[in-house]
């Protein structure tokens, strides 16, 4: 069964660029791909006006998919992920494949790339409850900061567009359900953000926002699409993130999925989903909250790392553990300066001691060639507005890396500094890691991974055992 989801009265937002037809039965329906269309601030196409166009649709089970480029035939068709080997026909402008529930794909024609297609597969979702804070297609106005009741749904549906932002502190069990948007672009982060506010001030735009790292139990953000972020996607509150997309590539400080473990349980989920984003994706530095697992999930940024294992150093009195398993990432276009693993150890006078630790990445596949390189772990100040006179305090150690591919080629050696022999990096493990097609070793870590006298501990195992 497919359901395919109507756009009537959002033909503003109807993509220009890509038409789609998914077949259902012995018939092909027409589906309504979207749009976002904003100039690019960042470095990717820097200064250029890029489009994302995407559509999300329900499938119980395998479904083919026909796409159209409205702008002249298709050269060369790049879909991502690699991973998933699609087989594609290609005939003119239009092309076929088959989709299975929960495939998240990012799609390219002719190395247009500022013109891309996102297909989102996702299992049938419930209905709304007759409780339930409905929008229904078409567009809606909330203004920034609605605040749904405790133990309540919003439910955005298929073909709904909904402008503005939510706040969910000091709520619990509140669910954000249903197949539609929800879009920022009531703000604009270049004219209004991280140019005149404080980050104080800037808080007041996050489109779902939370208290970070303060408990909260029962909120979930489930498969709505989340586009033109302002600023961050969103920050803290909740302890469950399942099936959502986050698209917002041109802009600064679009922070991706950062949770709030459960006060109740200390859990926190991150699954199936998928970002293309200017920032930060994931937080492996919140291991001090809870317990956090992010499974079967589909990435990009633009501007920054993947994962932001730490600015600051944080307590180790605790047993908590990030992991990260089952992720592909694509490297966008670009001279994006940051690497995918990135961690800055800014501390303070008076924080000795503190750092970061039990962090673990297990079958990550990345495709494309980043500039920034594949690791950068350092003492260092903070990058943006940093005291560049801080002492850098912290450590960091139970760090462990399985199964790492990167199939391309870094622009920069991956590094990993410590700052003086109390504050520095040790106990990490680098298992069947490969890197441009050359697995690394004990014999050529230096030639892929600079290190300093104040690392220790490191142990490379150059090939994966099961499981």
């Amino acid at each position: 069964m497919v359901t395919i989801y109507p756009a009537d009265g959002l033909d503003r937002y109807r993509s220009k660029s890509w038409a789609v037809e998914i077949l259902d039965g012995d018939a092909w329906r027409p589906a309504y791909p979207l749009a976002r269309t904003n100039k690019s601030i960042n470095t990717w196409h820097q200064g250029r006006d890029a489009t994302v166009s995407f559509l999300t649709f329900a499938t119980t089970g395998e479904v083919r998919v026909r796409i159209t480029r409205l702008k002249g035939d298709i050269d060369t068709l790049l879909v991502s992920p690699l991973s998933r080997d699609v087989r594609t026909e290609v005939h003119g402008a239009a092309a076929e494949f088959a989709m299975q529930p929960l495939d998240k794909f990012w799609i390219t024609a002719n190395g247009e790339e500022a013109d891309s297609l996102m297909l989102f597969a996702d299992p049938p979702v419930e209905p709304p409850g007759e409780d339930d804070l409905y929008f229904g297609p078409g567009v809606h106005n909330i203004g920034r900061g609605y605040q749904p009741e405790n133990g309540q749904t919003v439910y955005i549906d298929g073909g709904a567009w909904v402008l503005g932002s939510f706040d969910i502190r000091d709520r619990n069990n509140v669910t954000f359900a249903g197949h539609g948007v929800l879009s920022g672009e009531l703000w604009t982060s270049q004219g209004l953000l991280g140019f005149r506010m404080d980050f104080t001030e800037a808080q007041d735009y996050i489109m779902i926002r939370g208290y970070y790292g303060r408990g909260a139990s029962g909120n979930a953000l489930t498969n709505l699409t989340i586009v033109d972020a302002p600023f961050y996607f969103t920050f803290g509150g909740l302890s469950t993130i399942r099936g959502v997309k986050l698209l917002s590539p041109w802009y600064w400080s679009n922070d991706g999925f950062s949770v709030s473990p459960d006060v109740l349980t200390d859990e926190a989920t991150i699954r199936d989903c998928f970002a293309f984003t200017d920032d930060d994706t994931f937080f492996p530095r919140q291991s001090s909250l809870g317990n956090i697992t992010v499974t079967n999930c589909f990435v990009g940024t633009t501007g920054n790392g993947v994962f932001n294992m730490a600015y600051w150093p944080d307590r180790l009195d605790h047993d908590f553990r990030y992991v990260v398993r089952d992720l592909d990432i694509r490297v966008p276009i670009g001279n994006n300066p940051h690497a995918i693993f990135q961690m800055v150890l800014d501390g303070k006078a008076g924080q000795g001691g503190m750092g970061t630790k039990n962090q673990f990445f297990e079958d990550i596949r990345i495709e494309g060639n980043p500039a920034g390189g594949l690791i950068d772990i350092r003492n260092r100040p903070y990058p943006w507005g940093g005291d560049p006179d801080s002492p850098t305090t912290g450590n960091s150690y139970n760090i462990r890396f399985r199964n790492l591919f990167l199939f391309g080629t870094p622009g920069k050696k991956s590094v990993i500094l410590g700052r003086d022999a109390e504050n520095g990096h040790h106990d990490y493990v680098f298992e069947h890691v490969v890197i441009g097609g050359m697995t690394l070793t004990d014999d050529n870590f230096d030639d892929f991974i600079e290190t300093n006298e104040f690392t220790s501990g490191f142990r490379v195992i150059a090939s994966s055992g099961a499981g």
